[in-house]
């Protein structure tokens, strides 16, 4: 279940751009993604943005490469605790089955979630995300 004090740590252990998820709502959408999927991998990306800020990207190109990674979705949020410099969710990761899809947009500082109606059901039923519909 859902804890604010996952691994014992606060706030201050995962500070957050805005352009990812911080550790409490990607605790709480963690918890219902791997619910609806029976896949232990995911595949994900860097926004172009994150590519240079986080990654190290050469400031020199105008984009650079935005390649693929695959991670284990159970260490999505581990890996986001460890202390480093810099924090940042992929702007699209998804399941190996796609059985849906997280989009963390730069632009609109928001997170969108595609998926079956019961996984969007238990995301609008959650105490910790917040929502809203996208179209009437």
């Amino acid at each position: 279940m859902y804890d604010p004090k996952l691994n014992g740590t606060d706030d201050e252990t995962y500070s957050v751009s805005e352009d990812t998820l911080d550790e409490y709502d990607l605790t709480a959408l963690l918890e219902i993604a791997l619910e609806h999927t029976e896949a232990k991998r995911a595949w994900g990306t860097f926004s172009f943005a994150d590519i240079h800020t986080y990654m190290g990207a050469d400031s020199n190109s105008q984009y650079g490469p935005q390649m693929g990674f695959s991670f284990e979705l159970e260490q999505l949020l581990p890996d986001m605790l460890t202390p480093a410099e810099n924090y940042c969710t992929p702007e699209f990761w998804w399941p190996e089955d796609r059985s849906w899809l997280v989009w963390t947009d730069r632009d609109l500082n928001g997170t969108k979630v595609f998926g079956s109606a019961a996984m969007i059901a238990k995301i609008r039923a959650s105490e910790v995300l917040e929502t809203i519909d996208w179209h009437p």
